[in-house]
């Protein structure tokens, strides 16, 4: 893993953190998402029931599965993802659901996305970061494991 790291410019992972701060700075102010973000798949069944796209980025550009990852709900995840929610959508920031399951240490929903198709070299525009990259630069190791599994590869953007 520290052969991994030192690919690395030493004040890139600075830098990443200062401009990609925290992908989940998000109020939950819709109904919809406070579902999601909790964990309440009945309520939000019913949100898909009268006819809520479940990729329908809100006001805050998220979609109910960024929600549900950047609140590590990784039973809501899994309801998402069989109603069709696409695991490579980002908002205007750039970031997918996997890129914030990798920020917030959560293996086991980034398992589940990495299984539904979840790209893990996707290079989000903002931060020219793949969600591999932010495992490197976090020193996650169980992260990098995981997404090694799964094709995860240094991104040419980090050099």
């Amino acid at each position: 893993m520290e052969k991994l790291r030192s690919f690395f410019w030493p004040g890139l992972a600075l830098f990443a953190l200062i401009l990609c701060a925290d992908t989940c700075n998000i109020l939950l102010h819709k109904p919809v998402q406070y579902y999601a973000g909790t964990g309440n798949v009945a309520k939000v069944q019913e949100f898909l029931d009268r006819g809520w796209d479940v990729n329908k980025p809100m006001d805050d550009n998220y979609t109910l599965l960024m929600v549900a990852a950047c609140n590590k709900q990784t039973d809501m995840i899994q309801f998402l993802l069989s109603k069709k929610a696409d695991t490579n959508l980002y908002p205007t920031g750039g970031f997918t659901a996997l890129h914030t399951t990798v920020e917030k240490s959560d293996v086991a929903s980034a398992e589940v996305l990495l299984h539904a198709g979840a790209n893990p070299n996707f290079v989000s525009p903002c931060c020219r970061y793949s969600p591999f990259d932010t495992a490197v630069i976090g020193k996650r190791d169980e992260m990098i494991t995981l997404l090694l599994k799964f094709g995860g590869k240094r991104s040419l953007s980090a050099d």
